[in-house]
């Protein structure tokens, strides 16, 4: 693409080069030539089968209809119609004008295509996605700048799945065209947009244009799945600085905030809250708080001193937890109320191997936890055995 852009401007700016500027006593030849009357080379006779041969002179460096017949002008440059787009279209060497909304640059001529744009299509900015409707866009790169949207991807910033509709030429609507999707930051993108719905049926959205792959994110409360055509591939996680407080007691989430960046931090309370955003009496089981971090992107999130579990206990999300030396044997350098707990690792032969080191997890005796004594477990030395 940018070869082609360099060649296209070469080739104009050596045409530009080699075309003289003439004067008011310039060849004659050029605009006259030779008849009964005189020869044009004289640059002043005339004849009846010659013109005046000073008008032969002049500059051609401005786009005109008579050197740009088939194409439009953009400035002192002439379109041709295989090079045109929906932002420079025309014939006959007027003006290139840009089209409308639905329209598309077929040999000179803004002609309706059928459709408007929809969540997905290709697109140069903003003005393209216009048709999507309030809080259109046109995506380019990603909000961090390292992941590049191929051919644009037009989009609508959005809250719920409800708002990710295409609006059809005919005045109508088609529901259910996007999904509403905000990624983990690591990604390199801060909004929450329309993803174009994919699948392998016409039905779930059909499959994605090239340089986009077709992402499964969930399901819904149907049980259909949630997929969406998205960056392929995907841009390296990058998280910044791994998290300096896992573990670390809390009453709020900036108390565990940076580093990472802030959107991972969370702080798993002490009490529980109540519906009117205070805090109950009635203990959680994490005493004195416990901040951790949302670690799906990347377990580097969580820093060498934390662990990345897929399902962190009680909270059954992926994320932080404080490492500690001593699996299975009481608190070691876990917090008061806490044990270290131990856990399997996986093998290349598909089975487990006890871990080396383990994780600080809320003794079953501490305030708000407890053992399943219905599957006949008990509390011993702050683990619930059987």
């Amino acid at each position: 693409m940018n070869f082609k852009a360099l060649a296209v401007g070469v080739a104009v700016g050596f045409l530009a080069a080699v075309v003289p500027a003439c004067s008011s006593g310039g060849n004659g030849g050029t605009g006259g030539g030779s008849g009964t009357g005189g020869t044009g080379n004289t640059g002043g006779g005339t004849g009846t089968g010659g013109g005046t041969g000073g008008s032969g002179g002049g500059t051609t460096s401005s786009c005109t209809p008579q050197n740009c017949p088939n194409g439009c002008c953009s400035g002192n440059q002439c379109i041709p119609p295989n090079n045109q787009n929906r932002t420079n279209c025309g014939s006959a060497g007027m003006a290139c004008a840009s089209c409308g909304t639905g329209q598309a640059c077929v040999m000179g001529t803004c002609t309706m295509t059928g459709q408007l744009p929809k969540i997905g299509d290709s697109c140069a900015n903003d003005a393209d996605c216009a048709a999507l409707g309030a809080g259109h866009k046109c995506k380019l790169t990603t909000t961090r700048g390292d992941g590049v949207y191929q051919g644009g991807y037009c989009t609508k910033i959005c809250t719920m799945d409800t708002e990710c509709v295409n609006n059809l030429i005919d005045g109508g609507t088609e529901p259910n065209a996007g999904w509403c999707i905000g990624l983990s930051p690591a990604y390199g993108e801060q909004d929450q947009f329309c993803w174009d719905r994919c699948g392998n049926t016409a039905a779930l959205g059909g499959p994605c244009r090239p340089d986009y792959a077709c992402y499964t994110l969930g399901q819904t409360s149907t049980g259909a799945p949630v997929s969406g055509c998205w960056l392929d591939p995907i841009p390296t996680p990058d998280a910044g600085p791994p998290s300096d407080k896992i573990g670390n007691p809390c009453t709020g989430v900036t108390e565990c905030s940076n580093p990472p960046d802030p959107t991972y931090a969370v702080c798993l309370l002490g009490f529980f809250r109540l519906t009117d955003g205070g805090t109950s009496t009635e203990p959680t089981g994490f005493t004195g708080g416990y901040c951790t971090a949302n670690c799906g992107a990347d377990d580097a999130i969580c820093g060498a001193d934390g662990i990345c579990l897929s399902n962190f206990p009680s909270t059954g999300t992926t994320r932080c937890a404080k490492v500690c030396n001593a699996p299975n044997m009481g608190q070691a350098n876990c917090r008061a109320e806490y044990v270290c707990q131990g856990y399997f690792v996986g093998l290349e032969d598909g089975g487990q191997a006890p871990s080396t080191d383990g994780f600080c997890n809320p003794s079953c005796s501490a305030p708000g936890r407890g053992c399943n004594a219905d599957a006949g477990f008990t509390c011993d030395g702050g683990y619930c055995v059987r």
